[in-house]
């Protein structure tokens, strides 16, 4: 199977809650019949966010604007220490394209030029739910569900991989998700925290931390690249529409 994870990102409502601190108020879903996973549903939605990237010796500290349109795009822009937008990017279905201000090149990447770096299958949809805290595949009524005490797991298999989705017992939230690629054993690993309410209604994970551990194809070597992800700020607006500014200047180099 093919490389295929994000290497630029450095790349997620019938819950009560009191309104004042916007701590959650907990319910038990293991007493229903049925599963109730809470997904932020939203036309477009926003994000001013702190990013720490990091695989092998480097290392990518920086503030972020991120903005999406459902099931469509995800723009960003990242801001190091010095305060001067260093990187601008946009994410579709098709591709990937980061345009670095400071070198004056950009970076063109498919998902299939995507995979010849990680050994994992990525597409928009599971990029766009790893980054909003949602299960990246819709859960069905049939796929396995092992109950925990804290956590409902749920099992999914797409090809060679699995999914484990660690949904809270308590908020209905998805806390932890584990992606493996049975071949390789290729292991992306997700952790969500401090969930918070979002215009009234929405609950989103203001902290998650993202681990990729992977061998590149020909070698023994163990790689492992980790994105810590804290939002100061995270906005919901269905109705009102966003805008997406992105161009590459001519004098641009591709790399």
């Amino acid at each position: 199977m093919k490389n295929r994870l994000l290497p630029q990102a450095g790349l997620i409502a019938l819950i009560l809650f009191v309104s004042c601190n916007k701590k959650l108020a907990y319910f038990d879903f293991l007493e229903r019949n049925k599963l109730d996973v809470q997904e932020i549903n939203f036309d477009y939605f926003s994000t001013k966010t702190k990013i720490n990237y990091t695989e092998g010796d480097n290392k990518i500290n920086a503030s972020a604007n991120i903005r999406i349109r459902k099931d469509s795009i995800i723009w960003f822009s990242l801001t190091p220490a010095l305060g001067i937008e260093a990187a601008r990017g946009i994410i579709t279905k098709d591709s990937l394209v980061v345009v670095d201000r400071l070198n004056k090149v950009y970076f063109v990447y498919t998902y299939a030029s995507l995979s010849e770096k990680y050994n994992f299958n990525i597409d928009y949809q599971l990029l766009e739910a790893i980054f909003l805290g949602n299960p990246p595949r819709n859960i069905k009524e049939n796929e396995r569900v092992v109950r925990e005490t804290d956590y409902a797991m749920v099992e999914q298999k797409e090809g060679e991989v699995t999914f484990n989705n660690y949904i809270s017992t308590k908020t209905s939230k998805l806390e932890k998700l584990s992606i493996v690629d049975l071949p390789t054993t290729n292991t992306l690993n997700i952790t969500y925290s401090d969930f918070q309410v979002v215009d009234e209604f929405h609950i989103f994970p203001f902290q998650s931390l993202i681990s990729l551990v992977y061998n590149k194809p020909g070698t023994a070597e163990a790689f492992n690249t980790q994105i810590e992800i804290e939002h100061n700020k995270a906005e919901v607006e269905d109705g009102k529409k966003m805008k997406f500014p992105f161009n590459i200047p001519q004098k641009y180099e591709r790399k």
